[in-house]
């Protein structure tokens, strides 16, 4: 079997590539999943996340290191497993990064990733639902909305942001100024998750030139000599295909370093211990990854600001009903309806934490997960730009062997101090009305963690990730980069990366959107590279 373009893994980057790709019907692509398809009617219920995150066949799941952790202190890091990949289980928050983020790319050597080469990409891709201009798209398939008519709740967190200076802005992706809080933009449409696999591949369906395999393993890249020309597929049969022009890992920031190490990419120590045979030294494949780390704080709160009872009993019964005939109800809400992002340290220039305010409070290590039964809120956050960089690496040569992952959390002043600075921040809003007439007892991690050395204790116990990976395949102009900045993997020909692993450098928020804009990009790369030989126009936006 053979096809112009393979790529591997169906998350948001490669349901992008997938359907621009197959656009035209110039070019036979496969598009290779190691999961299933995303028919569950609970990955398309916005608030189905919590039982969809429940069940291991929906998931990748990674046990990273913690350093000193309790038994009942290990942590669990997911990705999905399925079409859509983890746009099919995120909060579906729709982010851009800050202009800055871009142009840090471009600064550091990565021509046409700055700010004005992305923003035409981003209004590609953007359906927003809501108002005009020139900074959005609004018939992009991406469809984002918002909910139009906030809580009680929701506007008591407003007004008590903007009581302590913060700017209420209509649109969270405008420019952020000295900290800016607002209604959540969300790939929600018509009360359903709108994934990746269902605004971009639903579109390519019935291509002729478009192949999805689903339940697909790929165990490694085939090359000759330096040429990347295929795929190593785990139990199938023919178990191998072939690429004519190019194999494009769009794997994840875990595992596309996996997979380029299991292939002899990567580097030399860790191959060897693996009992991988070298194909090229690449001594930064899996290293530099970057992450959020996030806390989650629960208060009691009044009956008439939580919606934990809509999630429990006979009440969810009849949200699931409701949301079944309507597309509508508690179902249909949103992860976050309010996020603020503000400035926590003092010399930061810009807004260097994000928080989201949540009417409901989930149990701690609940399996499944299941809100509280008394009424509850939460608002978590994180340190948006970390410095700190860790690593993850191979044990053995096949995708079961465990993956070693070295978070390297908060390992700077930095990091620890806007960790700190968040949680003081977060207080103070609590303590300010409106929001304050509303709230009760602090449940989680409580008033014993007060003084800055217990909160960042609160913050390596009871820290989670967000589940917005970075760096790993690391994009740059440098000899010592993975990718560079056509997204070529070095030392090798035939291979791109394209996902979250190319970021150098955290984007600012969840990274979703960012990665589905940066693949649109990516694919006219793709298909110009192509255009000579097949004499095709390929237009673009940029160069």
């Amino acid at each position: 079997m053979q096809y112009d373009f393979i790529i591997v893994g169906a998350g948001s980057a490669g349901c992008v590539m997938a359907e621009s790709l197959s656009r035209g019907g110039h070019h036979t692509v496969l598009l290779v999943e190691a999961g299933k398809s995303d028919a569950s009617l609970f990955v398309h219920m916005p608030r189905g996340v919590g039982r969809v995150m429940s069940d291991p066949d929906n998931l990748w799941v990674y046990q990273p290191h913690k350093a000193d952790a309790a038994p009942d202190e290990t942590e669990r890091w997911v990705r999905g497993r399925m079409l859509g990949g983890s746009s099919s289980i995120n909060g579906m928050v729709y982010n851009r990064g800050q202009k800055e983020d871009w142009d840090a790319l471009e600064e550091a050597g990565c021509h046409g990733w700055g700010w004005s080469s992305m923003l035409p990409w981003f209004r590609s891709i953007e359906g927003q639902q809501w108002g005009e201009g020139a900074e959005h798209g609004t018939d992009g398939p991406l469809h984002i909305s918002r909910v139009d008519h906030p809580g009680g709740f929701q506007r008591a967190v407003i007004d008590a942001g903007v009581a302590m200076g913060l700017n209420a802005v209509e649109d969270l992706n405008q420019p952020h100024g000295d900290g800016v809080i607002g209604v959540v933009p969300q790939t929600i449409r018509r009360g359903r998750r709108w994934s990746a696999a269902q605004a971009f591949l639903k579109r390519a369906q019935g291509r002729a030139n478009l192949t999805v395999l689903t339940g697909a393993t790929v165990e490694r890249i085939i090359f000759d000599g330096d040429q990347a020309v295929g795929i190593e597929i785990r139990g199938a049969t023919p178990s191998r295909i072939r690429a004519r022009r190019e194999v494009i890992l769009c794997a994840g920031a875990l595992e596309s370093p996996r997979l380029l190490q299991m292939s002899g990419i990567g580097p030399a120590d860790i191959l060897k211990d693996a009992g991988v045979a070298i194909v090229h030294e690449s001594p930064n494949v899996g290293r530099n990854i970057i992450e959020h780390r996030c806390l989650t704080m629960r208060w009691r709160t009044t009956p008439a600001w939580s919606t934990n009872n809509h999630y429990r009993g006979m009440r969810l019964a009849m949200s699931a009903a409701r949301w079944a005939i309507t597309n509508g109800g508690p179902l249909a809400a949103p992860y976050a309806d309010v996020a603020a992002f503000v400035r926590v340290a003092p010399q930061a220039v810009r807004p260097d934490a994000i928080i989201f305010a949540m009417p409901y409070s989930i149990e701690r290590n609940s399996m499944p997960i299941a809100t509280e039964q008394n009424p509850g809120l939460s608002i978590n956050g994180y340190g948006l730009r970390p410095e700190s960089r860790g690593y993850l690496a191979i044990t053995g040569p096949r995708p079961d062997d465990p993956l070693t992952i070295e978070p390297n959390f908060m390992a700077t002043p930095k990091d620890r101090a806007v960790a700190v600075g968040l949680v003081h921040f977060i207080r103070r809003m609590v303590a300010t009305n409106p929001l304050a007439a509303g709230i009760g007892e602090e449940t989680f991690p409580g008033s014993g963690f007060a003084d800055d050395d217990s909160i960042l204790e609160a913050w390596h116990r009871f820290g989670h990730t967000g589940y917005h990976l970075v760096g790993s395949c690391r994009m740059g102009s440098d000899k010592d980069s993975v990718v560079d900045e056509n997204l070529r993997v070095r030392g090798v020909t035939g291979l791109r990366v394209m996902d979250c692993s190319i970021f150098p450098t955290m984007i600012s928020g969840n990274t979703n959107g960012p990665v589905i804009a940066a693949s649109a990009r990516a694919a006219a790369l793709v298909s110009r590279s192509w255009s000579n030989e097949d004499g095709l126009d390929v237009g673009g936006l940029d160069n």
